[in-house]
């Protein structure tokens, strides 16, 4: 009787812990959604014309780390529209491009 008991605890350690990722990986599917909604958010501030850099960062950054690799190229043209790539603030934006391996093509560096 006691080796059942045993048996059992041991067997649902064992299916909870291999279920443990599958419930972590729904997490995963909200924040990325979650994550989505708010780069939606910021684009459609930041396309109102701000000059807001740490909006165009996080927004370019954001889109990289969500693999939107054109959305975050998009982004970072809208974003020297705003911050000539001469400047300090559109070299920041193109120091960031570089560091995500965004293409600068055609930018001014």
């Amino acid at each position: 009787m006691v080796i059942w008991i045993v048996f059992a605890v041991i067997t649902t350690a064992i299916i909870a812990s291999l279920l443990h990722p599958l419930a972590s990986g729904r997490d995963w599917f909200k924040d990325r959604a979650n994550g989505a909604a708010q780069i939606t958010d910021l684009d459609a501030k930041l396309s109102e014309g701000s000059n807001d850099l740490n909006g165009w960062l996080r927004l370019v950054r954001s889109c990289a780390v969500l693999d939107k690799r054109s959305q975050a190229a998009a982004a970072l043209e809208r974003g020297l529209a705003a911050f000539p790539p001469s400047g300090e603030q559109g070299r920041q934006l193109l120091a960031l491009a570089r560091e995500l391996g965004i293409s600068t093509e055609g930018s001014t560096q």
